[in-house]
């Protein structure tokens, strides 16, 4: 027994073509010319290209929207005039480069965000030590408060560093991550109309 959709999935389809035999969702984009979807000060071969930045935005919301349970398939609505297999053999292997691309380098920030979190872990503890240790040598007076005091504050502000890091952070980018590879495992599909009525959902319409 199929479940009932609910009021955000009603809401994901009137926004979204909805395949119900395969429960997958199809984001569609229309544009003019191939050269669209690439990023017009982007002067570098087809294949290598940077997405158009409205292009890079409604992907990214369209998939951090669509709940990962459900596949995604990306569709690009052309002008049947302008139909050519290599031109989109290229457009398509420009797009995958894109987000492969954008995958490595969400990836290393990844890896940094855990070095500068690990950094931060060791140095609060470091003068959470020497806070502990510096007091009892230190003469009377005001720099025997002042030096731990100034110490122990540096250390927590270090460790809320850390977990700001970890919690905050990596997370996100990990969140990102995870959208970014929903985007590249999508089905990408070049679709030829007659018609100039732009698919709901276009950035371009």
């Amino acid at each position: 027994m199929s479940r009932l959709p609910s009021s955000r999935d009603k809401e994901l389809r009137r926004r979204y073509r909805f395949d119900a035999d395969t429960r997958a969702y199809h984001i569609d984009v229309k544009a003019d010319f191939y050269q669209d979807i690439a990023n017009p000060w982007d002067f570098s071969p087809l294949q290598r290209r940077d997405l158009d930045d409205d292009l890079k935005e409604f992907l990214y919301e369209s998939i951090s929207e669509i709940p990962s349970r459900h596949p995604v398939i990306l569709n690009f609505h052309l002008p049947r005039n302008i139909e050519d297999p290599d031109a989109e053999g290229r457009s398509v292997t420009g797009i995958r480069s894109f987000l492969e691309y954008t995958l490595r380098t969400r990836k290393s920030h990844l890896k940094e965000m855990l070095r500068t979190a690990v950094a931060y872990a060791l140095m609060g503890v470091l003068l959470l030590i020497m806070a502990v240790l510096v007091q009892p040598v230190l003469p009377q007076g005001v720099v025997s408060k002042v030096v731990p005091e100034g110490l122990y504050v540096g250390g927590w502000v270090m460790i809320w560093e850390f977990f700001s890091v970890i919690f905050f952070r990596i997370i996100e980018i990990r969140r990102e991550i995870g959208r970014y590879r929903r985007l590249l495992k999508s089905p990408i599909q070049y679709r030829y109309h007659n018609l100039a009525a732009a698919p709901v959902g276009s950035p371009f319409a």
